[in-house]
């Protein structure tokens, strides 16, 4: 499963939903690390720290369908 994910990474990109977790942004698809806070540098800019999937601020961003396609949603 985990090739199949970092599969679809490679050919679509990684999706506008991250983890974050120490200041790392983390694909929520493949894991792969995408960007930074580090440093007081704010790298957030067009991307969504998916809280978890009941969250209301989650709900009101639309994403296409690959962006959710095997995206690990929180419980």
């Amino acid at each position: 499963m985990d090739k199949l994910k970092a599969v679809l990474c490679a050919l679509f990109g990684h999706p506008p939903v991250v983890t974050y977790c120490f200041g790392y942004l983390n694909c929520a698809r493949c894991r792969a690390q995408v960007g930074d806070t580090l440093g007081g540098a704010d790298n957030m800019h067009g991307l969504i720290v998916l809280h978890h999937k009941d969250c209301e601020e989650c709900a009101k961003v639309k994403l296409r369908w690959i962006d959710r396609l095997l995206t690990r949603m929180e419980e």
